[in-house]
């Protein structure tokens, strides 16, 4: 069997320049949550949740900032694409949940994105990180729901298991709940000149 070549996957996120882009957060209901009884650990059972969007608002009431081609929540594996970047990117958008969100353009500062169509992206598939070759090692294990810590650390070459990964575009990992993309995506939204995002880390897939 020949050898599949070592590929390398990025985590995207806001880059926190938030005088300039809008901000939002979820705002859930607890019944779309259970939580652990020993760690307290909480676990969405309800993807097709009742939560909205929450934008931060001016004294005024318009909504800080402008709207980027990325709006980032809080969770870290989902996000808003704006009209022209969902367009864009269609040809990855596979395995991912879709949604259009309604929203008021009461930006403070109106912008080529701003009034048009934006979408959700989120329920992302779940790989899973290679421990051992990462070279990361387990904590503590929750007696209760099982939830496990690793000792992961920014030094640490997260390695993501290959059996787990199938050829997704757009996925995130069990145990880093973070934004992920192929290379071919970073270079699709590089060239499309998309606003408000950066790298914040690096996985891989190596040859076997």
């Amino acid at each position: 069997m020949s050898s599949r070549t070592r590929r390398t996957f990025y985590s995207i996120g806001d880059q926190h320049d938030y005088d300039s882009f809008a901000r939002t957060y979820l705002e859930v209901n607890e019944a779309d949550f259970v939580i652990c009884s020993f760690c307290r650990r909480a676990k969405r059972i309800r993807k097709d949740t009742s939560s909205r969007l929450v934008w931060t608002k001016s004294k005024r009431r318009h909504t800080l900032g402008q709207l980027g081609d990325f709006t980032w929540h809080r969770s870290d594996d989902c996000t808003l694409l704006s009209d022209r970047l969902k367009q864009i990117m269609e040809p990855y958008l596979n395995g991912v949940t879709i949604r259009e969100v309604s929203y008021e353009n009461t930006f403070e500062i109106q912008n080529q994105n701003s009034g048009k169509p934006l979408w959700e992206v989120t329920d992302l598939p779940v790989a899973s990180v290679d421990i051992e070759a990462t070279g990361a090692r387990l904590i503590k294990q929750c007696p209760e729901c099982g939830d496990k810590t690793y000792n992961f650390n920014a030094e640490m070459q997260l390695t993501v298991d290959r059996n787990s990964w199938h050829e997704w575009d757009l996925f995130t990992l069990d145990e880093f709940r973070l934004f992920f993309v192929t290379e071919r995506v970073l270079s699709c939204i590089q060239q499309a000149n998309a606003t408000n995002y950066r790298i914040r880390r690096e996985a891989v897939i190596g040859d076997d």
